[in-house]
């Protein structure tokens, strides 16, 4: 049996056979009233969706081997810490497609994992509530409205996310698709959204929480484990000791393997430096009254969620990402800078050429905005404008 027990309380559980089929399952106000099975439960934490980042990443192998070994470095450029801090579970791939992978902090894992601990359990896997989520078969898109507020949500390729509810509409006016089929537990959700733009929305009752999301995903269906693989690798040493022997002739195996590609891993790691600095200044430019940066990604959000509650539901701050995002769909069109000062959003785009600096703006001014290209240069092969939008009749 699989047990699946929400890290957070009340602990919500739900205990599943080998066939995908939810036997049992209730809430617990504490880990220690979890009713687990030692000698014959496989135990794993659900945790906040929002604690699991995923994203799709293009890299040209069809080694899976290799895939892992580069995931860091391909994803580095969304994060603000350094890549040792953080854990990349691949969660959907197929050789000669692109990959989903996960990003989640190792520092988070070991929080979890000491929790279960104290409550003398053995975690042997862990998932993210949206991981639990059906797909229905004519749908691309899961969304399911929880009980808190939140919304989780689930792509057929394996991505993500779970958000407050006032960042749906963000979320969904950004989807680089004409077209798309979503399934919604909740009818009134499905009715906002279709206002924005076109889709297919149908209502699917497939419950508010993971328990009861469990009893739609298909037979022998199941998520991928974001335990960290020396997590699930000191458990098996523990319980099998003559595999100690294989595993340290592999390791050294791969530690030879390794060392091939030294001295790129060491230009990538100054990359990976140069990279965090620039994030952290983007940080820095957005939002210049943050005097302490910890965590510039999570502060972002943050401070994200604190704008939207203080202008409401049409404040300016949304309402000017709302006109931003449709147009970045273009094709090598990307969002580089963010800042929002005084009713006043300034971003830098970066194009292909100078001609797609006209086109972005005559896109900005079309609901009515007043718009203003207050610069243009070059990065790299490419063309860049700042952009600054605010309310009024465009000029």
């Amino acid at each position: 049996m699989r047990l699946y027990v929400s890290i957070e309380a009340p602990h919500r559980w739900a205990r599943v056979n080998r066939q995908g089929q939810v036997r049992r399952h209730g809430i617990a106000d504490s880990l220690d009233a979890v009713p687990v099975r030692a000698r014959s439960d496989e135990v794993w934490a659900v945790i906040p969706g929002e604690d699991l980042l995923t994203a799709e990443v293009a890299v040209p192998t069809r080694h899976r081997r290799k895939l892992l070994q580069a995931l860091p470095f391909a994803l580095e450029d969304r994060l603000t810490e350094d890549i040792d801090e953080f854990h990349f579970p691949l969660v959907h791939w197929k050789p000669g497609h692109q990959a989903v992978a996960g990003i989640v902090s190792r520092q988070r894992v070991r929080e979890w994992r000491d929790a279960f601990a104290a409550a003398d359990i053995r975690l042997d896997g862990m998932a993210a509530d949206y991981q639990l989520l059906p797909v229905h078969p004519q749908a691309t898109v899961t969304l399911a409205q929880t009980d808190d507020g939140r919304v989780s949500i689930l792509q057929a390729n394996g991505t993500g996310a779970t958000l407050d509810a006032g960042s749906v509409d963000l979320w969904w006016a950004s989807l680089e698709v004409d077209h798309v089929s979503v399934a919604a537990n909740d009818a009134e959700l499905g009715r906002r959204l279709l206002q924005q733009r076109d889709g297919d929305v149908n209502e699917w009752d497939i419950g508010t929480d993971f328990t009861q999301w469990l009893r739609h995903r298909p037979r022998n269906s199941h998520p991928v484990n974001l335990l960290p693989r020396d997590e699930t690798a000191r458990r098996r040493d523990a319980a099998i000791p003559g595999l100690r022997p294989a595993l340290l002739f592999l390791s050294i195996a791969v530690l030879g393997r390794i060392g091939i590609d030294a001295y790129e891993y060491v230009q990538l790691e100054r990359e990976h430096r140069r990279l965090s600095q620039e994030i952290t200044e983007v940080f820095r430019q957005a939002f210049p009254d943050e005097t302490r940066i910890v965590n510039a990604r999570s502060q972002f959000r943050q401070n994200l969620v604190a704008l939207t509650r203080a202008g409401g539901a049409g404040g300016e701050f949304v309402r000017l990402l709302s006109v931003v995002a449709p147009a970045m769909r273009a094709p090598d069109t990307s969002l580089e800078e963010v800042s929002f000062r005084e009713d006043t959003l300034e971003i830098v785009c970066a194009v292909r050429n100078f001609a797609d600096l006209d086109r972005l703006q005559r896109a900005f001014g079309r609901d009515g905005l007043q718009v203003e290209l207050v610069g243009s240069g070059s990065l790299d092969d490419r063309v860049t404008g700042r952009y600054r939008l605010r309310a009024g009749a465009s000029g």
